[in-house]
């Protein structure tokens, strides 16, 4: 039998679900960019005022989820190293280090850049100065978040088996 779940252990995976559920907020916020939308509507000829308003709408939810993810980020690396030190271990600058510098570590740097690189684009987007230019990041930043995905599970270990 194994042993119950403790309080970290249920906060991590509700850390982790809402990671999933943002990352696919922000990649449907973004997948909706307009340059996209235009491509398979007139409504921005047709009418104007509800394409820029589904714009704005997009963009406040791209940025509400890329700076969730951001809060996340930072909550499942402590999480995570919670549970790799012993009960009742502090977790140190110097054990977060080396967890970093671990390959899931790295994975979740990356996860991290692209994340910030969304934040930064939606809220240009949103802003309206340079919105097509932050469009195009925040759909590419999106896109290498999903990218990212993968280096941060199991498949990305030394060897195989």
């Amino acid at each position: 039998m194994s042993a119950p779940f403790s309080r970290v252990d249920a906060v991590y995976a509700a850390a982790r679900w809402g990671w999933f559920m943002a990352t696919f907020l922000l990649l449907g916020a973004a997948s909706y960019a307009p340059f996209l939308f235009r491509a398979r509507t007139a409504l921005h000829r047709t009418d104007p005022d509800v394409a820029r308003e589904l714009a704005r709408r997009a963009a406040v939810i791209g940025l509400v989820a890329s700076l969730t993810l951001l809060g996340l980020a930072l909550l499942r690396l402590y999480l995570q190293a919670l549970t790799l030190v012993d009960p009742g271990e502090p977790v140190t600058g110097e054990f977060l280090r080396a967890v970093l510098s671990s390959s899931w570590g790295k994975g979740w740097l990356r996860q991290v850049a692209m994340v910030v690189l969304a934040t930064l684009a939606f809220a240009a987007a949103f802003s309206g100065a340079g919105a097509r230019l932050g469009w195009l990041v925040a759909s590419a930043a999106s896109g290498g978040l999903g990218v990212t995905a993968g280096m941060t599970g199991h498949a990305n270990t030394a060897r195989a088996g």
